[in-house]
């Protein structure tokens, strides 16, 4: 079969190599990759997953740990499409199923009950909870399912079989047989090298939880890469093999996350529609070498048959001359950098263990010159956000949780899993749902992919007290409220989504307004009288960019207080808010929507609000929305 017989799209490849060439008398080049895939038609199915959720309900995770876990693997459940398979499993010392495998159906209340159920215990058998779960995907009676067991602990093993080199081997040993595993840490006090080599044995991911709130967000990405997946057990070659070696630029930090390369070229991330790979890489070539070809292989996640592909490189011969005063890439040097800074976060982070405060700041001042040598940019505000994020907590004297942040950034962008790229498939995956209408929140609750309609839609509505929630999708600048409220920037430019929508339906004194203002602290609230809309008064705020889950979720927060309380200041009695901070501050609409659900549900119980509409306007952002509404509503309802 051709390629262009082949029913799905195939990967793309592209390469941008550190010179214009090869070098005629051998040598080594440095080459950035990048492999990406893209979604199937919407009428092309996935395979069917078989998922076992794995909770550690030991003594620890009593209260907030183990209520959020259990709403988190509801989410997961709802993620679900009909016809997968789910098993649930809680572990402390010894290991219960609330839930044996089943198959997926529309009605999902007896898996969310059976997960409601959980209760907390005592002691932490980690492993025996792990191999339930492998025990209950491998019962699955379908072929061709795509395999996974999730588990997340807070804890350290301390029952049954504690040896990780051994529990590592048995992880591996699953993972030949097709099932993979994906471990998740919470908090501090975790086992983290076992969750590590777990995962990196399982060829699964290994996810930091920094607390609670992260959860939800970590088992909704899990499931939609599951989702995604297009290839698994991926390898490149570099062709002439006997003439062209292929290994990582940095092929320490590859093993280190679970890509060590083997006799058939270097291993690579899964292939995940939505999330490109890049990874850079070094050609060692022999003499006069021109042909030169790379060949990827990959086991299909649809069609469950092994694949490849060759790309040609039409990279030509340079003379040495020409090699010499050949200038690098300005985007392989980038990549080089990045490399080196995720390096130097493993080395933080194995400092930060050890306690040494003084060899801790040395090794982040080392951080902190890389940073400055970046060029501006995408990349650049990741690494300060991260970077700081680790300064922060260094100088808060915690240097555990510093240790395990450092690591992990360094893991994801190895791994070219970072927060970014991670929204941007979730975002793409919800996307695709919608159009295929596949359920994006559990089944029969509000905001069914079919519920989805024009501008000005009430997607769902409830009375709290004797006020009105309304989640509505539609146009910030046309809602007949009190006060309208603005998501802009601290220097209040009016230039962007909801900021430049709204300055636009304004006017100039829209943005005389502003400026006479000047500007505003992250979380403050202030106000101006609405210039061309059909309300009162325009609340505006300002939230912080994404960096990752830090105290930007804090400001987030703070930003719906103070909106709140100056609306109430002001009199108004009904308001309209957007997603605050889903737009180009990159927020992720789930932990958006929580916060939004929160502050909203919260003062409307002050009884100073008559109305409060949440105003969306892309679907990933509405889907979030209303699963926290459905959720928060199905919670009432079951006296939670």
């Amino acid at each position: 079969m051709t390629a262009s017989q082949r029913p799905y799209p195939r990967p793309r490849v592209q390469l941008v190599p550190a010179k214009p060439g090869l070098p005629v008398e051998g040598g080594k080049l440095d080459v950035l990759v990048t492999i990406g895939v893209d979604h199937p038609a919407v009428s092309a199915q996935r395979q069917p997953l078989s998922l076992a959720l794995v909770i550690d309900r030991s003594g620890s995770m009593t209260g907030p740990p183990l209520e959020e876990a259990k709403r988190a693997a509801q989410l997961a459940v709802s993620m679900l499409l009909p016809g997968d398979w789910v098993s649930v499993v809680a572990f402390d010392d010894a290991v219960r199923v609330p839930q044996a495998l089943v198959r997926v159906g529309d009605d999902r209340r007896a898996l969310q009950n059976a997960i409601t159920a959980i209760g907390p215990g005592s002691s932490t058998n980690l492993f025996a909870g792990w191999a339930e779960g492998l025990s209950q995907v491998l019962t699955c009676p379908e072929e061709g399912v795509v395999s996974r067991v999730v588990l997340l602990s807070d804890g350290m093993a301390n029952v049954g079989v504690t040896d990780s080199a051994q529990i590592s081997s048995d992880v591996a040993e699953a993972s030949v047989h097709g099932v993979t595993t994906t471990t998740m840490g919470l908090g501090r006090s975790y086992d983290e090298a076992l969750l590590r080599a777990m995962a990196d044995a399982g060829r699964g991911n290994y996810v930091f939880l920094a607390d609670e709130r992260a959860m939800g967000l970590a088992f909704e990405e899990e499931i939609a890469g599951l989702s995604a997946l297009r290839g698994r057990n991926v390898r490149l070659v570099a062709r002439p093999s006997d003439a062209t070696l292929l290994r990582h630029a940095d092929p320490v930090m590859a093993a280190a996350v679970g890509l060590a390369p083997d006799a058939h070229g270097v291993a690579l991330p899964d292939l995940v529609a939505g999330m490109p790979i890049d990874q850079l890489l070094t050609l060692e070539v022999t003499p006069g070498q021109h042909d030169l070809k790379l060949q990827l292989y990959w086991e299909d996640a649809l069609t469950g048959a092994p694949d490849d592909e060759s790309y040609p490189s039409h990279l030509p011969v340079l003379s040495a001359t020409g090699w010499e005063a050949a200038p690098v890439d300005a985007r392989v040097a980038l990549a080089r950098a990045l490399l080196d800074i995720a390096a130097a976060k493993r080395e933080f982070a194995r400092v930060a263990r050890t306690g040494d405060r003084v060899m801790a700041h040395e090794r982040l001042a080392g951080l902190l010159k890389a940073l400055a040598g970046l060029p501006v940019g995408a990349d650049r505000d990741r690494e300060e956000a991260e970077i700081m994020e680790l300064k922060r907590r260094l100088e808060a004297g915690d240097h555990v949780m510093a240790a395990r942040q450092s690591e992990v950034d360094a893991r994801n962008y190895v791994k070219s899993a970072t927060s970014a790229k991670r929204s941007q498939m979730f975002k793409l995956e919800l996307e695709r749902r919608l159009r295929s209408g596949a359920p994006t929140t559990p089944a029969g609750g509000p905001g069914a992919a079919q519920a989805f309609g024009g501008p000005g839609d009430v997607l769902f509505q409830a009375d709290v007290g004797a006020a009105r929630v309304q989640i509505v999708k539609g146009d910030i600048t046309r809602q007949v409220v009190d006060a309208v409220v603005n998501s802009t920037s601290r220097a209040m430019i009016g230039a962007a989504g909801v900021d430049g929508a709204l300055a636009r339906a304004g006017g100039p004194k829209h943005l005389a307004a502003m400026r006479a203002i000047g500007g505003l602290a992250y979380g403050q609230a202030v106000f101006t009288p609405a210039f061309g809309i059909p309300a009162r008064y325009v609340i505006h705020t300002a939230a912080h960019p994404w960096e990752g889950g830090g105290k930007e979720v804090d400001i987030l927060r703070q930003c719906y207080d103070a909106v709140f309380a100056l609306a109430e200041s002001l009199g108004a009695k009904t308001l309209a808010m957007p997603a605050i901070g889903t737009g180009s501050y990159r927020f992720p609409a789930t932990v958006a929507a929580r916060i939004a659900t929160d502050a909203t549900e919260a003062w409307l119980a002050r009884g100073a609000f008559e109305l409060v509409r949440l105003v969306v306007v892309e679907d990933f952002v509405a889907t979030a929305y209303l699963r926290e509404a459905s959720d928060r509503v199905a919670r009432l309802n079951a006296g939670v």
